[in-house]
């Protein structure tokens, strides 16, 4: 652990803070991610056990999802349901657990989820345990991959796991308490209305459901956590900036700093712009969209280079 870690020292508590404000009895969330199948359910169960008692010590709550959308506890929640429930669990927890030892797809999956949004992740196995070198691998600097030998063994390494932690779970949850998290659903439903398209049509052109377009238009960020790409494809689908999603105010704050004057400019250099740019293409077509968006590419350029 030592050697994938950095030193607590390396996160001063900063005035204003959440651990500041709340002292060392902050409450946290951890999403405990386990196989559904395994050989030995007595010995899952004991590290459930486990994970429980370190997390009452240290002031956290555990999610197990096999308790809420297992498929031998709740079976009748439609798989949808599951996803989208599930999915918003991972995405709102401070960190996550994942009892590694068996392998399980859907563990896969919440590991990925929890990466992207940058969650302390804790990849917890049996030693001898093969494991997935994807798993193991995953991209995130707060990784712990917690090799136990025994019960005992993981009750004292899971518990400084979630000590060094703490520290870095305030640093996320400040800064998401910076962020609006509601703001990319609410630009998404204002672009989707302006162009009097439905849920379902968006839903076709990028590849979702209506049920999802629905979810990301009224749902938190953070639970939904589109990505980039996601953002990308909406963008072209509405005919819009990925800034008039995710940064309507800077967008706007571009649009008004335009004076007449460079307007005018822009004006009258279009069919020139548009002639160079078909010249240069193999095929000779370019549309009038994508000409408007190496002007306005030229035009941010040219901002910034003034300020």
């Amino acid at each position: 652990m030592k050697d994938r870690m950095r030193p607590l020292d390396d996160f001063p508590i900063e005035k204003g803070s959440s651990r500041e404000r709340s002292g060392s009895n902050t409450h946290y969330t951890a999403y405990v991610a386990s196989p559904l199948t395994v050989a030995d359910e007595d010995e899952l169960e004991q590290l459930f056990e486990v994970v429980r008692k370190v997390c009452q010590e240290k002031n956290i709550e555990p999610y197990f999802p096999n308790e809420v959308t297992g498929p031998d506890s709740q079976p009748e929640i439609h798989e949808n349901e599951v996803y989208k429930i599930d999915r918003t669990k991972v995405n709102q927890s401070d960190l996550m657990v994942l009892l590694a030892s068996s392998p399980s797809f859907g563990a896969g999956q919440e590991i990925e989820i929890a990466r992207n949004a940058l969650i302390p992740i804790t990849i917890a196995y049996k030693g001898g345990s093969r494991i997935s070198r994807m798993v193991k691998g995953v991209p995130v600097e707060y990784k712990d991959l917690l090799e136990y030998a025994d019960l005992a063994d993981f009750e004292n390494k899971l518990s400084a796991t979630f000590d060094y932690y703490n520290l870095r779970i305030d640093s996320i949850r400040d800064l998401r308490r910076s962020i609006k998290s509601t703001v990319i659903g609410k630009q998404i439903r204002k672009a989707r209305e302006r162009k009097e398209m439905s849920m379902g049509t968006l839903a076709e052109k990028v590849g979702l459901t209506a049920d999802e377009i629905n979810l990301l238009e009224s749902g938190s960020t953070f639970e939904i956590n589109p990505s980039f790409m996601l953002l990308m494809t909406l963008s072209e689908a509405l005919d819009c900036d990925v800034a008039d999603i995710i940064s309507p105010s800077y967008s706007e704050s571009l649009k008004d700093s335009l004076s007449d004057k460079l307007i005018s400019v822009i004006e009258n250099i279009l069919p020139n712009i548009q002639e160079v740019v078909k010249a240069r293409s193999k095929e000779g077509k370019v549309s009038d969209k994508d000409v408007k968006k190496i002007l306005s590419r030229i035009v941010i350029d040219q901002l910034e280079s003034e300020e």
